[in-house]
């Protein structure tokens, strides 16, 4: 889906390291905003002004990393979150900061501020000083994000044609981000994958035994390695070998498959894979009555 919000922006690393770059850049923008402004009260000329920064930055710290988290758990929930709406929660997180900015003014700084200052006037500049804040460094991180989606498409692009022939001779090579081959390994060993973050966690036995690999690429892009092998999407962060299947079981609505190895948890079908999915199933089982 082109509207789509990539993943990664949701993992761990991007949603924290954001928080540390709007906080970093908000503060030089305090820095330089403050001479033009008679109401800016921030800064650390006084400890009692310090302390009230400090108090402050922190309050909106905890608020975007109460919104990131959040954020996380809905796209995990849902699976799919579209730009528009990625948009409009970010324009709710920055009306949410400078509320809150705006509440710490009037309660605590106000009241000794020596100069006479409107709420109205003061909640226009808060929100349109804030949304500047947060709008620029959240432009720099969608742009890094747009650029490192062009780069790992380009890799997956050079990787695609090796993964034909692979298919071919049961064997699937998997690459990294940089189109680097990090792991081959027969199809017939292979039972599943798991998106984690930047991270696609490869299951396969070895020797009698289930081991992992950790390899830093897409999901997207790893599905593509393995488009001409039994390996097919079920949920947004599993790929599964239709081969390994021992059976379906529905619970409470929600069907899940159980691969067989009895070291392995059953693995949920979401809703907007299972029509698709199911489909693969039923060719593959007629396909294989075809050739017995």
């Amino acid at each position: 889906m082109k509207n789509e919000v990539p993943k990664y922006l949701f993992s761990r690393r991007y949603l924290w390291s954001s928080i540390v770059f709007v906080t970093i850049f908000s503060m030089l923008f305090m820095v330089i905003y403050a001479p033009f402004t008679g109401t800016a009260w921030f800064g650390f000329e006084t400890p009692k002004v310090a302390l009230n920064t400090i108090v402050f930055y922190a309050g909106a710290i905890v608020l975007l990393a109460i919104s990131k988290s959040l954020l996380a758990a809905v796209q995990k929930r849902r699976e799919v979150i579209l730009m528009t709406e990625y948009v409009i929660w970010l324009a709710v997180e920055m009306v949410v900061i400078a509320l809150f900015y705006l509440l710490y003014t009037s309660l605590i700084i106000l009241p000794e501020m020596p100069v006479e200052v409107k709420i109205g006037p003061l909640l226009l500049r808060t929100t349109l000083c804030v949304a500047l804040i947060l709008a620029i460094p959240y432009t720099f991180i969608t742009m890094y994000a747009a650029l490192q989606t062009k780069k790992e498409e380009l890799a997956a692009a050079l990787t695609r044609r090796h993964a034909r022939h692979e298919a071919a001779d049961h064997l699937v090579n998997l690459y990294d981000y940089n189109g680097n081959l990090k792991l081959s390994v027969g199809i017939d060993a292979l039972y599943y994958m798991e998106s984690q973050d930047n991270y696609v966690k490869v299951y396969y036995e070895s020797d009698g035994k289930l081991n992992n690999y950790m390899l830093r690429a897409r999901t997207k892009a790893v599905e593509e390695m393995c488009a001409q092998t039994p390996m097919h999407r079920c949920h947004r962060s599993y790929l599964v070998n239709i081969n390994k299947i021992k059976l379906l079981r529905n619970e409470r609505g929600n069907t899940f498959i159980v691969l067989d190895h009895n070291s392995i948890r059953p693995i949920p079908i979401s809703k907007s894979y299972s029509e698709q999915f199911m489909e693969i199933i039923e060719k593959n089982k007629q396909e294989n009555n075809e050739e017995n």
